[in-house]
């Protein structure tokens, strides 16, 4: 057994470096979030409303024509003065409105002052003059931090000038998508005039009175579109026209289409709600075919599933091990040569109720055979509710599980990945490739190696790439082959956009409150389904 005898990090640790708790501490969520960036740009899972892409269109318009400053601070005192009054008129619906920025902050003000007035400038800006402790602590608000990215990739808003640091909205002028200049007047068709320059003046102004919510209450909700209106079908238009409508390519980039194409198709086969989880696991059991042929969208979220399983069994068994290590020693140290074998004691294997004790060296190509009754989601389910080395060993089993049950199609997905440039260190096929020459091992042998190579180290490499300014997050210590607990983590799935999609699908009414085709959506779905 090769173990390093110091640390890595250790020139670095003591008072020197604190601990914090960072995120996807293996690094193999990487390639999932490659793959749904690929599979669905122009949103992410922070966009909360799609009518904010036609709003901030019009904001920006409007910005242009009323002060047209390039000076960058101008724009976002406006931007931010806008935001503020749709999360203030959020918290005087009479039902709940989701996924509006500020509306916490918009929540306090209303408690501490019910009948107004509310002074914008004090709750966009502190005493100061920066961000910290107002509605928005990003400079630019949920429009820079949020949405700004996916309104750029979808084409509908730009930078004005290189490095300048003002936007506005894309022009329409000899476009065959939809641009900028298409949502803003959609919305402003949308919207009456007096309620307009009603908002208009009070961004100006900075003051909200309780008269204001009136007046501007029923137009200015970002969860409410209006039904057959020119704003509606152009938001719906947006989504399904290219990617990347500002490129120019012989062969466009439709992926997000075909999404909406296969998740409508989906939706309508189903009766129970539909969730993300869902239509991905459909996917990954399609093996990205459809109608027997491979499918360019299906192969992306089957890539993203596999990726997926892989990369939470990995942190299942991560997090369980160092469970089971604070068990052992709390905050004190362990030899590193005792904990790897009683981690990788094929003995463990008995908790699952697969593998009994007393099937003394097993290999790993036993112990595959013995998984074939094995779901995935079952052992999804299993981590979940397991601790300790229960849940270091199932994550163990699902993360072979998804690599061995995917083999024969292992090098159509690498090439997948490599066409769409989405792999990432770390992806789960270019480790299960490898897998087949190891069946032969013991699996006490397999298991060690796996948990000190794969997990434990890897880990540490991880750790170390995103130490910055004296903090890591690492969350043990191996120093003179011992072991320290510094922290646990538990694992968890990416967000694949899906879940946005839906609600965007829901806000512009091709979706119901189940997430299934309406009268609206059905005709969508046919209209996908012949581009």
């Amino acid at each position: 057994m090769v173990l390093q005898k110091n640390n890595v990090l250790a020139p670095f640790l003591g008072d020197r470096l604190s601990f914090i708790r960072g995120l996807d501490p293996l690094g193999l969520q990487n390639t999932s979030e490659a793959t749904f960036s690929t599979l669905l740009p122009g949103l992410n899972n922070v966009t909360g409303r799609i009518r904010y892409y036609s709003f901030y269109c019009w904001l920006l318009d409007a910005y242009a024509q009323i002060s047209g400053s390039t000076d960058p601070e101008e724009q976002k005192r406006f931007i931010r003065r806008a935001e503020l009054i749709v999360a203030l008129l959020a918290c005087y619906a009479e039902d709940t409105i989701n996924a509006i920025p500020g509306v916490l902050h918009a929540g306090h003000m209303v408690h501490d002052h019910p009948e107004g007035p509310f002074d914008l400038e004090q709750n966009i800006y502190n005493a100061t003059g920066g961000t910290i402790g107002t509605y928005w602590k990003y400079p630019t608000g949920a429009f820079g931090q949020y949405y700004l990215g996916a309104l750029r990739d979808i084409g509908i808003v730009l930078q004005r000038s290189e490095g300048a640091g003002v936007y506005v909205r894309t022009n329409s002028k000899g476009a065959e998508q939809v641009r900028g200049e298409d949502l803003a007047n959609a919305f402003a068709a949308s919207v009456p005039e007096q309620a307009r320059q009603h908002f208009l003046r009070i961004i100006k102004d900075g003051q909200l009175v309780l008269g204001d919510i009136e007046v501007l209450m029923p137009y200015f909700r970002m969860d409410l579109i209006p039904e057959n209106s020119t704003e509606q079908k152009l938001l719906i238009q947006l989504l399904i026209q290219q990617d990347y409508p500002a490129q120019i390519s012989e062969e466009p980039s439709t992926l997000r289409r075909q999404t909406i194409k296969h998740l409508l198709q989906f939706a309508a086969s189903e009766t129970d709600v539909i969730t993300p989880a869902a239509f991905t696991i459909y996917a990954y059991q399609q093996r990205g075919m459809s109608d027997g042929q491979g499918d360019e969208c299906l192969s992306g979220w089957y890539y993203y599933q596999l990726n997926e399983y892989w990369q939470y069994g990995c942190l299942g068994a991560l997090n369980g091990a160092l469970q089971h290590l604070d068990a052992l020693a709390g905050p004190g140290w362990w030899p590193i040569d005792d904990f790897l074998g009683i981690v990788a004691n094929e003995k463990n294997l008995s908790l699952s109720e697969h593998f009994k004790a007393g099937s003394n060296n097993m290999t790993l190509g036993d112990l595959i055979e013995n998984m074939e009754d094995l779901a995935e989601e079952d052992l999804v389910e299993y981590i979940g509710k397991s601790s300790e080395m229960g849940q270091a060993i199932f994550g163990f089993l699902l993360a072979i599980k998804a690599c061995w049950a995917n083999q024969k199609h292992l090098e159509r997905l690498k090439l997948y990945a490599a066409h769409k440039k989405i792999q990432r260190d770390g992806d789960a096929v270019s480790w299960a490739q490898r897998l087949p020459g190891y069946l032969s091992q013991p699996v006490e042998v397999f298991l060690h190696k796996f948990f000190w190579k794969d997990i434990l180290q890897r880990h540490q490499l991880v750790a170390f790439r995103k130490m910055t300014a004296g903090q890591s997050s690492q969350k043990f210590i191996i120093e003179e082959q011992k072991i320290r607990l510094l922290g646990t983590f538990d694992p968890s799935f990416t967000g694949p956009r899906i879940n946005r999609l839906l609600s965007f699908l829901y806000d512009l009414g091709v979706l119901d409150d189940q997430f299934h085709p309406t009268e609206i959506g059905i005709p969508i779905l046919q209209q996908v389904k012949s581009l």
